[in-house]
């Protein structure tokens, strides 16, 4: 099976690209490396400021798409999978569908039928845009994002890359969700990979020693991710028990750098407005720390799981992450638990291998009703 992977977060695709090559699949992957992370890619297209920096874009991807033609299989990462406006895309995307197999669509981050969605309030009792029928922080620092998501244009660029993909491959929870709401005729979920072989040495925490906090962030994403929620909770809990815990943040890093100061944590903070431990929990869960993420009852319901519960849930709401990180503090025995529980959750549920095989079980039956 030959297959391109248009675009990237958080090396999701990158992750899949090499498990894939692993398995002697022919599988391009063409990303900008996700940014700062560097990630990696086998074509890299870095879209850079200015006029000048625009037109050399568009050149690089007019100069490859010869060559994205003829694959069994085209992965793309979002609605918008290139840094282009969606009339643009959408030519791009027409001529991919003639000129490949199919064409699928990995739902791994926002576009404008989520962001509307989220905005309604009715899927969920909380997200970054709202808590229950309250605006978030998010939304009162931004106003006019959701406007900016959900213009005429966005949205029917989104409608029609639904409509036309082959399926759609949400990785979380609340995308499977959303995805059952929208246009598209199959529906299949993956889960995000994560590769073992690929993370860290861990360092094991001093007996008696601090408990160290990890917060790591991108900066332009701390009111999506309510970051900035937790690095203040976190403060408190410190200046509360000073003996026993201590705080790191990182911030803006590439993915291996950020891996190593995480390997060294005890409890890593990750989000507060997910139903769903997303790639950076479930690599710190595999790597032996407890995730202060997303962990809700829907969740763990969706994916049939009872017994394996490591993830800290907590509410977008500063009283319930203070008294969770505090209990947490207090008592090590329930960390060292929740730690040891992590990495046998994510073999479960999301080792590489085993979302790699979903991804190639959906490829196989959409591309044997072709």
């Amino acid at each position: 099976m030959k297959i391109l992977f248009l675009g990237d977060y958080s090396g999701l695709h990158g992750c899949l690209h090499r498990e894939l090559r692993r398995r002697g699949y022919s599988v391009t992957l063409v990303s900008d490396g996700c940014g700062y992370m560097r990630t990696g890619s086998d074509v890299a297209l870095v879209r850079n400021s200015g006029v000048f920096g625009a037109v050399s874009y568009v050149g690089m991807i007019l100069a490859n798409m010869p060559r994205w033609r003829g694959y069994d299989v085209v992965q793309l990462s979002s609605t918008i999978f290139f840094s282009l406006r969606p009339s643009r895309i959408r030519a791009i995307f027409d001529w991919l569908i003639r000129h490949n197999r199919a064409v699928c669509l990995t739902s791994m981050s926002l576009d404008a039928g989520l962001v509307k969605n989220l905005d309604s309030g009715g899927l969920f009792r909380y997200s970054e845009f709202r808590i229950g029928s309250e605006l978030s922080p998010l939304q009162k620092a931004c106003p006019g994002l959701v406007g900016e998501w959900t213009t005429d244009e966005m949205m029917s660029h989104c409608e029609y890359i639904y409509s036309k993909v082959d399926a759609v491959m949400p990785v979380l929870y609340e995308y499977w969700v959303n995805a059952r709401y929208c246009n598209t005729a199959k529906v299949f979920y993956t889960g995000i990979p994560i590769d073992f072989s690929t993370l860290p040495p861990v360092h094991e925490p001093e007996r008696g020693g601090r408990l160290k906090l990890f917060l790591g962030r991108k900066t332009d994403y701390m009111l999506h991710k309510g970051t900035d929620m937790l690095l203040e909770a976190a403060r408190k809990v410190v200046a509360d028990y000073p003996d026993k815990c201590e705080l790191e943040l990182a911030e803006n890093m590439s993915l291996d750098e950020y891996l190593r100061r995480l390997a060294g944590s005890d409890i890593v903070l990750d989000q507060i407005y997910s139903y769903t431990p997303a790639t950076n929990a479930l690599q710190a869960m595999a790597m032996g720390k407890v995730a202060v993420s997303g962990g809700e009852p829907e969740y763990y319901r969706f994916i049939g799981e009872d017994s394996l519960l490591p993830v800290v849930n907590v509410t977008p709401h500063y009283d319930d992450i203070v008294s969770a990180l505090s209990g947490l503090v207090a008592d090590r025995q329930h960390v060292a638990a929740l730690g040891a529980m992590g990495p046998a959750f994510v073999k479960k549920h999301n080792e590489v291998g085993l979302v790699a095989d979903r991804f190639v079980n959906a490829w196989n039956e959409i591309l044997g009703g072709k």
